[in-house]
């Protein structure tokens, strides 16, 4: 992999031509992937069964009809990559459905909504809206870590000036009396709409959310 900890695979159809200068190089053309997988070692999720085009021109990286499978979930992704004079700005896009993610190790949730990525290396924003349709927690984390976890969310140390400026703008939503499922505790629910805000080195949440608790369970 060209990235540490990233690791990519899969088949690739290039067709580009390559022009201007060894000082302005100019790329034209279109780059398939078929059956790719991408995945990092910082995260619990990677992406599988990677499909879609990549269209390049002069000042222009361009992501096509991208789609993946991620944590039993399907993702479909988009965005564009534009040079401005000596930077590039960028925008994507992505469309989450039944996605499970495991954060913490022990808290597992599946999630639903659109993100959208967009800004520069000096400046970005990651905004958009995420609905939970289930949790479940493990039995070495109780109700009262997960609520205490949302209360501060976990700082991110500031090793790059991309994360130190790029800022948070999602909505954290619920469906209707989220069921919660947990070793101990059977039928408990929860109803959040939260916003998460701040940085990604130093994140916010606020909002609104209500457990209702019902029987323990019996242990058979």
């Amino acid at each position: 992999s060209f990235r540490p900890g990233l690791e990519a695979r899969g088949m690739s159809e290039l067709n580009v031509n390559i022009g201007g200068s060894a000082d302005q190089p100019t790329v034209r053309g279109r780059m398939g992937i078929k059956n790719g997988t991408l995945r990092h070692s910082s995260f619990s999720n990677g992406l599988s069964e990677l499909n879609g085009r990549i269209r390049f021109s002069e000042d222009m990286i361009q992501i096509e009809e991208m789609s993946a499978e991620s944590g039993g979930g399907n993702l479909r992704l988009g965005g564009t990559v534009v040079r401005e004079h000596d930077r590039w700005d960028y925008r994507f896009q992505a469309a989450i459905e039944s996605v499970r993610v495991r954060y913490p190790e022990s808290l597992s949730s599946v999630l639903d909504g659109r993100l959208t990525y967009s800004g520069s290396d000096l400046r970005s924003l990651l905004a958009g809206e995420v609905v939970v349709s289930r949790v479940s927690i493990g039995s070495d984390l109780s109700i009262g870590d997960v609520i205490a976890s949302l209360a501060e969310p976990l700082q991110t140390p500031a090793s790059r000036a991309a994360l130190v400026n790029m800022g948070l703008s999602v909505r954290i939503a619920s469906v209707p009396n989220l069921l919660i499922e947990t070793p101990l505790i059977r039928d408990m629910q929860a109803n959040m709409d939260l916003q998460l805000g701040g940085t990604a080195v130093s994140p916010s949440l606020r909002g609104d959310m209500i457990w209702e608790r019902s029987s323990p369970s019996s242990g058979r």
